[in-house]
């Protein structure tokens, strides 16, 4: 346990950094990335959030490190609600695909048994905040996956929670990628911090 956990702290460390150097990069180029997809917003908007899709439901991609390209080419406000159109329809896509088919039929294209030893107990009473909390701090495709496996729960509940949650996280990192990088590493590191402490919070609601 303590080496996946470990492996998880640098895996979000890595996520971290990619984000940094994306949101340079992003910054440095950006009337270039604006002039490539000239004409073609609407459509880059699309793969975007299929981008964003696909990277929830198939992990380990993560597709965070593409938010700041996203700033740049259509803004932050845009970019957030492209990310939250994308995390909340990959969140749904997993729970789906769970509640409907089962572990066994997922399993035969995600690798379910590094959740497999995540099973939690998230008490009814608040409930709806408990599960908003973690939204908040946990990676949408890994808590979508344990929430599916282990935790039964309505339609209503589970995509209202996924919206609340990952919303602010959105609007935050999209803003934050258009920071200068000094501002970008100070909140690279408190990003760190708060992935770490949502890896390690999940602790607390195993069984």
């Amino acid at each position: 346990m303590n080496k996946k956990m470990t492996l998880e702290k640098i895996g979000a460390v890595m996520i971290v950094v990619l984000f940094i150097i994306s949101a340079y990069l992003s910054n440095t180029y950006k009337d270039a990335l604006q002039g490539m997809i000239e004409g073609y917003g609407f459509v880059g908007g699309i793969i975007y959030i299929l981008i964003v899709i696909i990277s929830a439901v198939v992990a380990p991609i993560n597709a965070l490190p593409l938010l700041p390209v996203a700033s740049a080419l259509w803004g932050p406000i845009n970019a957030a609600i492209l990310s939250v159109i994308g995390w909340v329809l990959g969140s749904i896509v997993i729970y789906w695909l769970l509640k409907k088919y089962g572990r066994p039929f997922v399993g035969r294209f995600v690798n379910l048994k590094k959740y497999e030893d995540k099973q939690v107990n998230i008490p009814e009473k608040n409930k709806f905040w408990v599960l908003i909390g973690l939204r908040m701090i946990v990676p949408v495709d890994v808590l979508s996956y344990i929430l599916g496996i282990f935790v039964p729960m309505s339609w209503r509940l589970y995509i209202s929670t996924t919206i609340i949650g990952v919303t602010p996280f959105a609007f935050i990192l999209a803003y934050t990628a258009t920071l200068s990088f000094v501002y970008q590493f100070v909140a690279g590191a408190i990003g760190v911090i708060i992935l770490i402490f949502g890896v390690v919070s999940m602790k607390k609601f195993y069984k």
